[in-house]
């Protein structure tokens, strides 16, 4: 776990990629139903949602599907931790998850008969 945390912190350094935690406390939320990924481009007719299902996948095309979640993903932005708060967030959970090394240091290792 440790070595994913460092992984997002690290594409955070990236111009591009955005990162934020929707902690449990956020409660229900509209992303329950499912993942999905938006694919966009210049030209919005182009645009097209990927649903994962339990049995496969869809791709969504038409302007009111994209439109609901687009309102999804801007909501779950919404209650996520914004990008500082993720950041301070990712740090707290490295001290969580210390590396293996030091796990296995802290193990006791007993041999023969007790």
């Amino acid at each position: 776990m440790r070595e994913q945390v460092d992984r997002l912190r690290e594409a955070t350094s990236q111009p591009n990629i955005t990162v934020q935690v929707l902690p449990f406390s956020a409660g229900a939320h509209p992303g329950m139903t499912g993942p999905f990924t938006m694919l966009r481009f210049p030209e919005r007719s182009m645009n097209v949602v990927y649903v994962e299902l339990r049995g496969g996948a869809v791709y969504l095309e038409r302007p009111e599907d994209i439109d609901l979640h687009e309102a999804i993903f801007e909501r779950l932005s919404g209650l996520a931790l914004n990008e500082k708060d993720t950041e301070a967030y990712a740090k707290v959970s490295l001290k969580k998850y210390r590396p293996i090394a030091a796990r296995n240091e802290d193990k006791k290792v007993f041999s023969g008969l007790l």
